[in-house]
């Protein structure tokens, strides 16, 4: 399959590549044929081995648009695949314990490699980084369904995707790229390129969480709404628990699972919110910005953070989007 990579020839999504770290160098693109959007040239020189890349039956991926949960889930399903043991949770990094596959196709290589020497691993790419985590391996990936490595259909692997409603990722985005990429827009701008369907990485937000929606059917595949585990966390854990095969825990341990990943205490539980990644990355582009990736995480933040054209317009784009998928949101709790 021959890929191509696309110019998006858009005035706000230029703007928008400016005021970011990576971006300015690698302009957004959309890549075809899967149709989604990647920093040029990352994301090409990563394929070849995502594609041939070893997969088990005994691994787990967990499968998100970015801003949806996924650290939340990543520690979930680690401490339950390692009999809840909290403190070796506590001592080790989530970038570690449960390593992004596909981090080398949105950020540049130099980056790469300082965060991972950082963080006491000398690897070159996420993949490589994966390649060596002994099994049973659990691991996260952004990328949409159809850019999953073949062998994990082949082997039976589990894929637990955890989706979100648009309007909360996109507030949510704000500050992923204000510590990640020295972002000085607001969110207004993520608004629109995300509306436009021409952006940020990993975008169209529809196009990569409609590619697992519509395989809802597949046996080693768990869809889980964000807005279900904060209602139901509990249900939730002994969902994924029984999906993945873990051990059967009673209710007393679960409930000790439940008080180790609220997020505010993972907001500042060092192991689990990328400070390493973060301290580095701020370090590499001399980013005045503070904070942690693990941010707010409520559900209905958007509605005091969009202005009500952006809200009016968020509504016309998702009902265009949802028509006869069967798929729904909860925009508030």
């Amino acid at each position: 399959m021959e890929l191509k990579e696309m110019p998006i020839d858009d005035g706000q999504l230029q703007k928008f590549n400016s005021q970011c770290y990576t971006f300015k160098e690698h302009p957004l693109i959309m890549l075809e044929p899967y149709h989604q959007i990647f920093p040029s040239t990352l994301y090409l020189n990563q394929h070849k081995s995502f594609q041939e890349s070893e997969v088990y039956e005994d691994d787990v991926w967990i499968c998100t648009f970015p801003k949806s949960g996924t650290h939340w889930m990543q520690e979930i399903v680690y401490c339950l695949r390692n009999g809840m043991d909290f403190e070796k949770a506590k001592s080790s990094s989530l970038t570690l314990r449960v390593p992004f596959f596909d981090f080398s196709s949105v950020t540049m290589a130099d980056q790469t490699e300082q965060i991972y020497k950082a963080l006491g691993k000398p690897c070159k790419s996420g993949s490589e980084l994966v390649h060596h985590t002994p099994r049973p391996r659990t691991i996260k990936t952004h990328l949409s369904y159809d850019m999953l490595p073949p062998k994990i259909h082949e082997t039976g692997a589990k894929i637990i995707c955890v989706i979100r409603n648009p309007r909360d990722v996109c507030v949510s985005l704000l500050n992923h790229f204000y510590l990640t990429e020295n972002f000085t827009g607001d969110v207004e701008l993520i608004a629109d390129i995300m509306l436009k369907d021409i952006g940020p990485f990993y975008a169209p937000f529809f196009t990569h969480i409609l590619s697992y929606w519509k395989q809802r059917e597949d046996p080693n595949l768990l869809i889980v709404h964000y807005e279900e585990m904060q209602k139901d966390i509990a249900g939730i854990i002994k969902r994924v628990a029984k999906f993945i095969n873990a051990k059967e825990y009673s209710d007393d341990q679960i409930e000790k699972l439940i008080e180790h990943t609220p997020l505010d205490k993972m907001k500042v539980n060092t192991s689990v919110n990328g400070t390493g990644t973060v301290d580095t990355v701020i370090k590499l582009m001399q980013n005045e910005q503070k904070g942690s990736l693990i941010n707010k995480g409520k559900t209905g933040g958007w509605k005091n953070k969009l202005n009500e054209e952006t809200i009016e317009r968020f509504q016309k784009w998702e009902e265009k989007w949802l028509k006869d998928t069967g798929l729904s949101f909860a925009y508030e709790l």
